[in-house]
């Protein structure tokens, strides 16, 4: 249960926090701003609907992987069983944890490229999210309860068990709230040189925002940390690039 309320805590913390960094307008933090605010118009979705939208896809996305957990046996609702805490060596965890960021990035990869090339999820399902033209951290996963339970859910279901991470529950509730918060810093609008989550992984909230864009929505469907699929599939646009040619529009 930890494990699955954890992530949901990481995300409206972090959100809260670049949101505090929105409100407070600090001008040497807003020369960093990816977008002007006033691209905040074309937001097609007010704030209060993306909060609310979240808040019910969390609900949701919850109570269905519990009860996905309870049909397998990974889940007692008397919370009487006793679990078995493997005790990993630290090289053991590191190689658990990077297959676990690959297979998340491969699984998102494919299936987010595909809910675009798919006119039926996209106009149903994953254009949701695209109402937000400048994202914002807490709109981070603001999508369809279908999407989210596909997209977000699975992916993190898949990365913990084709690992072997479900076994030992404190690395993979760090994993889950470690995408959680990489999830919501690619989506915060910032680029931040001193953000670590920035610095260290190539997919950020610069590469992340070109996909948001009229002209960039064919491109760069990596998340939420490495870019290499965009570039072994041809679908990469460099954010330098793309955002000079914008400012140069």
């Amino acid at each position: 249960v930890i494990a699955l309320l954890a992530p949901n805590v990481t995300y409206w913390l972090v959100s809260f926090m670049f949101q505090c960094v929105e409100w407070a307008q600090v001008p040497w933090l807003e020369r960093y701003r990816v977008q002007s605010t006033r691209t905040l118009a074309k937001n097609t979705v007010t704030k209060t609907r993306v909060v609310l939208q979240v808040l019910v896809t969390q609900v949701l996305q919850t109570s269905v992987v519990l009860v996905g957990l309870y049909c397998l046996g990974h889940f007692d609702p008397s919370f009487t069983a006793e679990y078995t805490w493997h005790t990993s060596t630290w090289l053991s965890i590191a190689l658990q944890f990077c297959a676990a960021l690959l297979v998340m990035d491969t699984y998102q990869y494919w299936l987010h490229r595909y809910m675009h090339e798919n006119k039926f999820l996209y106009r149903h399902f994953h254009s949701v999210h695209h109402r937000l033209y400048n994202p914002y951290s807490f709109g981070a996963l603001y999508n369809h309860p279908v999407e989210s339970l596909l997209l977000d859910a699975l992916s993190g279901v898949l990365s913990t068990f084709i690992t072997g991470m479900e076994s030992n529950p404190p690395v993979a509730i760090f994993f889950l709230c470690f995408a959680t918060a990489k999830t919501v810093d690619d989506h915060c609008g910032y680029r931040l040189p001193f953000d670590p989550l920035q610095v260290f992984f190539p997919n950020n909230a610069y590469y992340h925002d070109v996909h948001h864009q009229t002209r960039g929505i064919k491109h760069n469907f990596s998340q939420p940390f490495f870019t290499f699929w965009d570039g072994l599939c041809g679908t990469q646009w460099d954010p330098a690039e793309f955002h000079s040619k914008a400012a140069a529009a």
